[in-house]
């Protein structure tokens, strides 16, 4: 008899458990943060991909979401075309615009850290367009967005679904030949080439795949708020936090990115409710300071002394209780 695979059991309890936690947590701005919890953990499943499978660093997540929250909402507002056709185009732009930096990174031969000093700079350019360009985006001032899902209940559960959807596609994935040629490329791309993986055209569509992924959840993250605005896709507020996201919860697992988001929005949450305490204490003149000076060091450690994660720590505690229990029960029977 074939077992179901373990990833089945996991996608099921992040669904099971989303879908309860409005009936514990009944407030309306806990239903507001839960939803962006579930909107960075998809932010957090793109990079995984770019950054997880193939070493492709991408630190412009936030510039990738703006295109596709402007691009979608845009599109929607000047051709009174409903948000949900929109939001594949903006998908696409976003993922086109991945492929690009994909294909030149992958052509040069760029190394991660090279990869991560040339998205920085689009990140700089691209949050730089949105304030400039007012003819198209109204700049700093911004403007409302509306029509995709009002109800913040059903939004919420629609989160939840695509969310599903993604993480069942992104086992699939993992485990097709596209997964293990992404695998190769991550080991060594000298040794994925001599075995007949084609580096660049995976690379691309890795980067693809991720751009798309971020533009959806680029455009879900201001419907979700109602509004857009240049400040929503800075660097501070959206790829330091995915970065130490995707690190913290777990590279290549397909739990890291949701445990990874949730753990970090809380730990901003209470830094941001009890903060202030600290802020006398340290000589500190503001929260965002402190949110800054917290989750760049957090990043700093993260990097250097943490090589798996949560989850695959918790994998492998649960994997070695299971060998000890097997050895005490051969033991016992013998």
């Amino acid at each position: 008899m074939i077992g179901v695979h373990p990833n089945y059991y996991k996608i099921a309890a992040v669904g099971i458990a989303f879908a309860i936690a409005p009936f514990v947590f009944t407030a309306m701005y806990q239903l507001r943060f839960m939803s962006i919890i579930l909107v960075f953990a998809l932010f957090t499943m793109g990079l995984n991909i770019a950054f997880g499978h193939t070493n492709q660093l991408f630190l412009f997540v936030g510039g990738l979401a703006g295109v596709g929250g402007y691009a979608t909402s845009l599109l929607a507002i000047n051709y009174d075309i409903t948000p949900w056709v929109t939001i594949f185009a903006g998908a696409v732009i976003a993922g086109l615009i991945a492929v690009i930096v994909s294909y030149v990174a992958a052509r040069r031969d760029m190394t991660i850290m090279l990869i991560a000093i040339l998205t920085m700079t689009l990140q700089l350019a691209f949050i730089e367009f949105f304030g400039g360009a007012r003819w198209l985006t109204q700049g700093t001032t911004g403007y409302q967005v509306t029509g995709l899902i009002e109800d913040p209940h059903v939004f919420y559960y629609f989160l939840i679904a695509f969310l599903l959807a993604v993480m069942l596609g992104y086992h699939f994935m993992i485990n097709s030949r596209m997964g293990f040629a992404f695998n190769a490329i991550r080991e060594d791309e000298l040794a994925a080439e001599v075995v007949g993986v084609d580096v660049v055209r995976y690379k691309v569509l890795a980067g693809f795949v991720t751009g798309m992924l971020i533009g959806v959840a680029g455009a879900l993250y201001v419907y979700l708020e109602g509004f857009i605005l240049p400040g929503m896709f800075q660097f501070q507020r959206i790829d330091v936090l995915v970065l130490i996201m995707v690190v913290l919860g777990g590279m290549r697992t397909i739990l890291g990115p949701v445990v990874g988001a949730a753990a970090v929005l809380v730990l901003e949450e209470l830094v941001r409710d009890y903060g202030s305490e600290l802020l006398e204490t340290l000589g500190i003149t503001a929260i965002t300071e402190l949110r800054l000076i917290l989750f760049g060091s957090l990043l700093i450690v993260l990097f250097l002394y943490t090589k798996e994660g949560i989850v695959p720590w918790i994998d492998e505690q649960i994997h070695e209780r299971d060998l000890k229990s097997r050895v005490r029960g051969l033991r016992d029977g013998s």
